[in-house]
């Protein structure tokens, strides 16, 4: 859920909210391996927690009739048991039909 706010004729800036849900597995290969010390503890089920609040803000350009050129940064997921953040950052191509 957010909010769509004109700022031109041509361009618009956004705001989202909303929750997340992530599970996964992590398996170590080499796990004796000096270098891979650091990642031992994330083996087996991961993350700790699998719902988290996430965020975007965003602009979106008209460059054609209904095609609009999006630059949008967020945060997806924050783990509370390791604190791994996960953000999103990326431009792209919108078409509205």
């Amino acid at each position: 859920m957010g909010l769509h706010y004109p700022v031109t004729d041509y361009a618009n800036v956004y705001a989202q909210a909303g929750f997340s849900f992530i599970h996964g597995t992590a398996e170590l290969i080499n796990a004796a391996e000096r270098e891979n010390a650091q990642f031992r503890d994330l083996e087996g089920d991961f993350p700790d927690s699998s719902f988290s609040v996430s965020w975007v803000f965003g602009l979106d350009v008209e460059v054609l009739s209904d095609t609009y050129l999006v630059f949008e940064g967020g945060k997806l997921f924050k783990d509370t048991g390791t604190g791994a953040n996960t953000f999103q950052f990326s431009t792209g191509l919108k078409y509205e039909f």
